[in-house]
């Protein structure tokens, strides 16, 4: 999930194949644009277009949104299952897996780095799931590491912060922290944490699965959704305001 604006949400419905609009004020979809594959993840790419990562393709899909209107426009091939996106001035950085591994790509799908394994030749990731990024860091979660991994722009690992259940969803907070959803039997909750990845605090716990999250700055507001097979659960995006 993404937020256009503080009234505009936009959610990839995995499981409904398509890109929907949401008006949070009337908690109304607007919107919603059907796509041949499963989406998993979103990101805004410029003042009108937006990325979509769809794994079982192998590949991104460009949709335009204006007017309160979603359009499909071009997609570009990637090299393997793409999962979590992020667009950060005019730079995709890409999780893959299968095979596994990190990429930052240009807006036309040149591929500018590469990342897999750190100084000592082990393999960095396992299950990537999402990414978000500032102008230091890099922040990947990892299920298959139980952690959240800190890159800098080089690919190198500069931090990890360590989780007990999955970690999934990331949301980035202005003073550089970062929200972490995390779920598994027992452990369902939102982490802040720091941006040196040493530090964190539980702010909501006993969710349901939480799993995508967006962080909303101006109305220190949080969507979530939820992964739960549980229909009552997995239909909804579940709002809190956070002091």
């Amino acid at each position: 999930m993404i937020l256009l604006t503080s009234d505009i949400l936009i959610a990839a419905d995995h499981d409904n194949n398509s890109i929907k609009m949401i008006e949070i004020n009337s908690f109304s979809i607007i919107d919603q644009l059907k796509l041949d594959m499963k989406p998993w993840d979103v990101t805004t790419v410029s003042n009108d277009k937006l990325a979509v990562t769809q794994p079982y393709r192998n590949e991104i899909q460009f949709v335009s949104f204006t007017s309160n209107r979603l359009k499909r426009k071009n997609t570009i091939k990637v090299e393997g299952e793409c999962y979590g996106i992020y667009c950060y001035k005019g730079q995709l950085i890409v999780l893959f897996k299968s095979p596994v591994k990190l990429q930052i790509i240009d807006l036309k799908g040149k591929v500018l780095k590469s990342v897999t394994k750190n100084t000592n030749r082990e393999d960095i990731f396992s299950d990537p799931n999402y990414v978000t990024a500032n102008s230091s860091s890099i922040y990947v979660s990892d299920s298959g590491k139980y952690a959240v991994i800190q890159l800098n722009w080089q690919g190198e690992v500069t931090g990890t912060y360590s989780v007990l259940g999955a970690p999934t969803g990331l949301a980035m907070l202005a003073d550089g922290s970062f929200f972490l959803s995390d779920f598994q039997d027992g452990i369902c909750n939102i982490q802040n944490i720091s941006s040196d990845c040493t530090r964190g605090e539980v702010v909501l716990k006993d969710l349901k699965k939480p799993f995508a999250i967006c962080w909303c700055e101006t109305n220190k507001t949080l969507y979530i959704s939820s992964c739960a097979l549980d229909a009552s659960a997995a239909n909804f995006v579940q709002v809190y305001k956070l002091p």
